[in-house]
């Protein structure tokens, strides 16, 4: 799991210890810093993707997923379907988590309560755009595939949304909601096999929580 230890290293050491912190000093907001700290990320999935799995084993993008856009259109209905169940379950966990646990929301939740406009788009921009194209990339076109080969189907969707929920640390109101949507996503490619349909879930679903959160607050 030479990529899932390189994308560790790139979000936990130099993303959250040396390119967030040195940009914050620069006078940046953490939102901007962080989305920043995204785009490195993005590239880091994809070189490391790319290097390690289309050009070292030779898998095709297309074994991926990333050339059945046209999927997206056939399961149009399961990817709403699969979105809006995971987007009630996600909201009873938030509650569970800030009103009963009494976790604090994490500096994204916090920027779509921000009324300043390019902080808002900044942060759909982060998590709508630049998120589910390069998570789903290396967790759910890479990854995940990697743990079905060794695991089996049920363990790998397991694992794989074990995995996808740890590497969003510290943010520890998300953790389950995360775990939820690595679950969905996993199957969604499963049972697809296209990218482009656990991408467009993400994109969805992370647009739909924040729409709400933004309108409650």
């Amino acid at each position: 799991m030479i990529v899932l230890a390189i994308n560790l290293v790139a979000g936990f050491v130099v993303a959250d210890l040396f390119i967030k912190p040195g940009l914050s000093r620069m006078g940046l907001s953490s939102l901007e810093a962080g989305t920043i700290g995204g785009m490195f990320l993005a590239v880091v999935a994809f070189a490391t993707v790319y290097l390690w799995g289309v050009r070292k084993y030779s898998i095709s993008w297309k074994v991926i997923g990333i050339f059945n856009a046209k999927k997206i259109i056939q399961h149009k209905k399961m990817i709403l379907l699969y979105t809006f169940g995971a987007l009630i379950v996600s909201l009873l966990l938030l509650f569970a988590m800030y009103s009963i646990i009494g976790v604090s929301p994490n500096s994204r939740s916090n920027a779509v309560d921000d009324t300043y406009l390019f902080a808002i788009l900044l942060a759909v921009f982060s998590s709508v755009i630049v998120s589910p194209i390069y998570e789903e990339v290396l967790y759910r076109g890479f990854i995940y595939p990697t743990l079905r080969n060794r695991f089996g189907v049920k363990k790998a969707i397991v694992f794989s949304a074990l995995i996808f929920s740890l590497v969003h640390l510290p943010s520890i109101d998300i953790l389950p909601v995360n775990f939820v949507n690595g679950l969905v996503f996993a199957i969604l490619y499963e049972r697809t096999n296209s990218i482009y349909v656990p991408m467009v879930a993400h994109a969805l679903f992370n647009l739909s929580l924040m729409t709400l959160v933004y309108l409650v607050s």
